[in-house]
């Protein structure tokens, strides 16, 4: 009888979890829905999109300005948590009206319920993430290919390759294991030359060639201080850690997040990357949600990137 049980658990575990995770996935992508509705609710209002990172506060670097998510809080129903921000001071400062106290706080719109550290601090310094705007092709949050970058003021009249067309948003794991190389950053690593624009096959050779012969040889951080860590701050306008992706290279890459420089505010690549078996979700400009394979063509996944570059394409399902 006790073998009878174990072989019908045996038989039954594996469906379960695939429900369980039908269900996860189902909920991730009604925070993407979610998220594209916020994004027309505040376009409507302000009149443009945020910029991923919003720049800085007086008298400090632009890295320490806060994140676009932070300028989504009243259209996720966290409009009490935006009023208590003092934007005289960056997003983690304990000055004036202390605002690490509401930027450690974990908005559980903003994460995937696939991820592991989906509702748990990495530390106490901390308030992971999943979701993500996109820059597009560049190699830096300067780089204006896509719909999102710094101090940006996308309008919908820019994208001019259609908003069906054109990533919004997408995931990007929360780094736990610097020991896996998925959540490494290899740093003073140069751009390419020359730095691609479009999205060809030839810019695929030459972002391909760089990935796997520069990247991947890169400097890797042997301390991993907190800013090195993806996605541990939603109101961080930074790169590693704050909520910024590009579609250089298709989603769940082999390899780490690289960057040109040693400054973590900056990264040359930081792909789209999920728990969910064989892609990630995204969200379009238009407020779709796809399911995007990871095995997806490269020269389609770096036009839906641009929002002007003229490639016409449809992601996902």
């Amino acid at each position: 009888m006790i073998a009878i049980i174990a072989i019908l658990v045996a038989l039954l575990l594996p469906a379960v979890q695939q429900a369980r995770e039908a269900a996860r996935r189902a909920s991730c992508k009604n925070n993407l829905k979610q998220l594209g509705i916020a994004l027309h609710n505040y376009h409507d209002t302000v009149g443009c999109m945020p910029g991923f990172t919003m720049g800085s506060v007086s008298g400090t670097n632009a890295w320490n300005g806060f994140s676009g998510l932070v300028m989504l809080l009243p259209y996720v129903e966290q409009g009490n948590l935006y009023d208590q921000l003092d934007f005289n001071q960056i997003f983690s400062s304990t000055a004036g009206n202390n605002n690490r106290q509401y930027t450690n706080q974990i908005i559980p719109a903003y994460c995937c319920p696939s991820e592991p550290a989906s509702g748990n601090k990495i530390d106490t310094n901390s308030a992971p993430f999943t979701y993500c705007f996109s820059n597009g092709i560049g190699f830096s949050w300067s780089a204006k290919s896509g719909p999102f970058y710094s101090v940006s003021r996308t309008r919908f009249r820019d994208v001019t390759d259609g908003l069906s067309n054109t990533i919004a948003m997408s995931e990007h794991k929360v780094s736990t294991n610097f020991n896996k190389e998925e959540f490494r950053v290899r740093y003073s690593v140069p751009n390419p030359s020359p730095i691609p624009t479009a999205a060809t096959s030839a810019s695929v050779a030459i972002i391909n060639n760089y990935y796997e012969n520069d990247c991947k040889a890169g400097t890797t951080s042997s301390t991993y201080p907190s800013e090195w860590t993806a996605n541990r701050w939603w109101a961080a306008g930074k790169c590693v850690s704050g909520p910024y992706f590009n579609t250089l290279i298709p989603p769940n890459p082999n390899g780490p997040m690289c960057d040109n420089n040693t400054s973590p505010t900056e990264s040359a690549v930081k792909s789209a990357s999920s728990y969910h078996q064989g892609g990630v979700q995204v969200l379009m400009l238009d407020g779709r949600v796809a399911f995007v394979s990871e095995n997806i063509d490269q020269v389609l996944w770096m036009g839906a990137g641009t929002i002007s570059g003229g490639e016409i394409g449809s992601l996902g399902d």
